[in-house]
């Protein structure tokens, strides 16, 4: 098993039992999750590689450091870090996507 490939099982065990790296992140009763600090750093690299590197919109593909986390339910109305809740977007995705303040 690659190191990469042990570290994410690491991570989706430390998720499954709540146990986060920073103090602020925690699991709330509806079962939303709140991360903050490297729990989010290690969330964003589960969807960017969950969605294969590419923007989910327009499939261009993306180096880490481009790639922009969005919350389909923006995280003013939930705070939901769950996977099912987020995707992999490009910057111009991104900023004229349906959550975009700059439309």
């Amino acid at each position: 098993m690659s190191t990469a490939a042990r570290d994410s099982e690491r991570t989706k065990l430390r998720h499954e039992v709540g146990s986060y790296v920073d103090p602020h992140s925690y699991v709330a009763l509806d079962g939303t999750e709140h991360l903050y600090g490297e729990d989010w750093t290690r969330r964003r690299w589960e969807v960017y590689d969950r969605d294969e590197h590419r923007c989910v919109r327009c499939g261009k593909m993306l180096e880490f450091h481009q790639a922009e986390i969005d919350h389909k339910i923006p995280r003013s109305k939930c705070r939901d870090d769950r996977l099912q809740n987020l995707v992999t977007l490009c910057a111009g995705c991104h900023r004229t996507g349906p959550n975009s303040k700059h439309i």
